[in-house]
């Protein structure tokens, strides 16, 4: 199966249109999501394709009456359900946040999915995921401030480029701290020393 044509910024790919290859269609999204997939939605029911709906977040969608509603306990069991029930060719359609978008993508992967099968549209955040190399945690922070990990504390310097495996941006230590830490560890040792 061909990949959807997609603007690819990152970890944010915003379908461009529906997967010709695909002999079935599943979108899957948070509520805030729905918005972003409704008209790919709308093409493949005009079209009368085979194609299946899963909301997570709201208990009905008055536009779309073969929607499966879930709430936040019931979406990893509902969303696999419908990947589990999903024919073959099916190209997958994921719109959320960027943690949401990860543990579907997760989860389909974990089912067989490729990533080419799976398109994904981050919706609703102006934060991004980092992974803290010092301390091993992820935290999310707002793309336009400086990295300052909550855990431990640590200024980082965060790479451009995006970790499918750990869902986040790495961040690293940042240089001119660095320096800074070693000047104040050298002082630390020399006065272990000279006492």
């Amino acid at each position: 199966m061909q990949a959807a044509a997609v603007l690819n910024q990152g970890p944010v790919q915003i379908p461009a249109g529906l997967e010709s290859q695909a002999k079935h269609h599943l979108f899957i999204c948070q509520s805030g999501g729905l918005r972003a997939l409704d008209s790919l939605i709308a093409k493949a029911r005009g079209e009368a394709l085979s194609h299946a709906v899963v909301v997570v977040g709201e208990d009905t969608v008055p536009s779309i009456e073969s929607a499966c509603c879930c709430c936040e306990e019931q979406a990893a069991s509902e969303i696999s359900a419908a990947l589990v029930q999903a024919p073959l060719e099916t190209a997958v359609y994921v719109a959320g946040t960027p943690a949401f978008r990860d543990a579907v993508q997760n989860q389909a992967r974990t089912l067989g999915f490729t990533d080419e099968q799976v398109h994904a549209y981050v919706t609703g955040s102006v934060l991004r995921r980092v992974f803290c190399t010092h301390c091993y945690t992820t935290h999310e922070y707002d793309r336009n401030q400086r990295v300052v990990c909550s855990n431990c504390k640590r200024p980082l310097s965060v790479r451009e480029r995006y970790s499918r495996y750990l869902g986040a941006y790495v961040g690293i230590q940042a240089k001119q701290q660095v320096s800074e830490m070693n000047a104040v560890h050298r002082s630390r040792k020399a006065a272990y020393h000279d006492g």
